[in-house]
């Protein structure tokens, strides 16, 4: 059971605060109708924007949708217990170093965004690619923002040492 255990929501540490505005999930709903329309509609309202039809941007696409699920799952293993989908730090907030964490601050923001373009690109049109990856990466963006805050409250220079050796989202760059 200590393999799944990361899937779940747990109460990890007494004395956890909830960090960021819950107008986010609103942003997170957005970004789904946008993308859906988009994704769907795009092929048919503008044609022009293809990727190509065929067996390479699909298997391309999925080869992108799968890494990107499997570092997400990587990132939530690594943090094991410590992982929720609402941004939670406590006073003695532990830094996540191990597993992707040790290329980047967000790997699992990265996975989402590498899984959201692969779908768009399994739809094989530039305009429907853009409706899915833009807003997820605003949506991504945002939420950014709203760890990198609280964890520079709640774990202070130890945060802020692993950020300045860490890039956000790709090794390397940034």
């Amino acid at each position: 059971m200590e393999s799944i255990q990361f899937m779940r929501q747990r109460d990890w540490r007494a004395g956890r605060k909830l960090a960021g505005p819950k107008r986010f999930w609103f942003g997170v709903l957005a970004w789904a109708v946008i993308a859906t329309l988009g994704i769907h509609e795009a092929p048919r309202l503008i044609p022009a924007a293809s990727l190509g039809h065929g067996p390479v941007p699909f298997l391309f696409g999925m080869c992108l949708l799968v890494a990107g699920c499997a570092l997400r799952w990587w990132s939530f293993a690594a943090l094991g217990n410590r992982f929720t989908f609402s941004v939670r730090t406590t006073p003695d907030q532990p830094i996540a170093t191990t597993g992707p964490y040790r290329l980047v601050r967000h790997p699992g923001y990265t996975g989402g965004l590498m899984a959201v373009s692969g779908i768009g690109v399994v739809y094989a049109n530039w305009v429907g690619l853009a409706s899915i990856a833009v807003p997820a990466l605003l949506l991504i963006l945002w939420r950014i923002r709203i760890e990198e805050a609280a964890l520079a409250i709640a774990a202070g220079p130890a945060y802020t040492a692993y950020a300045t050796s860490h890039k956000r989202l790709i090794p390397l760059i940034w």
